[in-house]
């Protein structure tokens, strides 16, 4: 256990108690002062001993045999896995399914393999068969009950979502991008304390269509989409068509996209950036006026008014974080 075992709810003492123990695991106070040792003269040589009144043991009188056991719970390796399995959507039991086969499948023995897949039996046979299928391991039958007892708190997408704030959102850009729609839509997503990150081919500064320098805080090899949670594409024809054709870049513009479709994170494309969306392959509607397709918010004539309310779609979306539907 660690030093710090009495700062954890269920050993705190109901008396507060003063020690010089400071790092470590279970520490979850911020302890101000200048010394952590005793003794001191700086902070008047406290925490000290109480001369008097202090704690000491009850001298209890016992007879016996002494024994050192366990409870029977210690053998339950299985029933907190199988709650929060139980307790996680569809869409997130598949990427659980995806990473168990993509860690499990790097084991060069198949008794390895076999084990974890075993483990895997004892929380859900549907999740130990998903596994097992692709792996080389013979899918196993049922043996183990799965109990269904769920809990709240523990699935990320059934979790209360009520603001976009501290979202991080990359905005896609070169020389040429569209003063109107990259200020219009930034400025209303910081607005709700949204983080703005401007990628673009170099580091530096980019000319925007009407010549004002926007500072660039990443490059697509200085960065992923899978630190960003979601992704906004301006338009203007001359950034669209340098991201389509940058010779710095080559294709990371269109994997930086298709990334973000990949792993449902909302997308947001204007004018001429939709054609980033079709360049990349990613399916969005055609229609006039703003559209929303499983998350990709488009506008081809981006007006004021159009601006406005492809503002409010596209923050509707990045509130809702992710849209599964697409990995169906």
């Amino acid at each position: 256990r660690s030093t710090n075992y009495l700062n954890i709810p269920v050993n705190k003492p109901v008396s507060p108690v003063h020690n010089n123990q400071r790092d470590g695991v279970m520490q979850n106070e911020v302890i101000k002062g200048r010394v952590n040792y005793f003794p001191n003269s700086v902070a008047g040589n406290y925490p000290r001993p109480a001369p008097t009144g202090g704690f000491v043991s009850y001298p209890l009188p016992v007879s016996g045999r002494k024994t050192r056991e366990r409870s029977p719970t210690f053998n339950d390796f299985y029933s907190q896995a199988q709650l929060f399995w139980n307790s996680i959507t569809s869409f997130e039991k598949q990427q659980l399914i995806d990473s168990a086969r993509f860690e499990i499948g790097k084991a060069a023995d198949i008794k390895i393999r076999a084990r974890m897949v075993d483990m895997f039996n004892h929380i859900d046979n549907h999740l130990a068969r998903s596994v097992a299928v692709v792996i080389g391991v013979e899918p196993p039958e049922a043996k183990y009950p799965n109990l269904n007892k769920t809990t709240t708190g523990i699935s990320i997408d059934l979790f209360p979502k009520t603001t976009i704030a501290t979202r991080r959102v990359a905005v896609l850009v070169a020389n040429g991008v569209d003063d109107d729609q990259l200020t219009y839509v930034t400025e209303f997503l910081k607005s709700q304390k949204a983080w703005i990150d401007i990628v673009g081919p170099t580091l530096g500064t980019i000319k925007t269509r009407l010549g004002a320098q926007i500072s660039v805080n990443f490059t697509f090899t200085t960065t992923s989409m899978v630190l960003h949670d979601a992704l906004f594409i301006p338009g203007g024809a001359s950034s669209i068509g340098f991201l389509l054709q940058d010779p710095y870049t080559e294709q990371y513009p269109l994997e930086f996209v298709r990334l973000a479709y990949k792993h449902a994170k909302p997308i947001g494309a204007l004018a001429e950036g939709i054609q980033l969306l079709s360049e990349a392959q990613i399916p969005f509607n055609n229609g006039t006026g703003v559209q929303n397709l499983l998350g990709v918010a488009t506008l081809f004539r981006a007006d004021q008014n159009g601006l406005k309310d492809f503002a409010s779609l596209f923050a509707e979306n990045i509130r809702l974080t992710r849209f599964w539907a697409r990995l169906k």
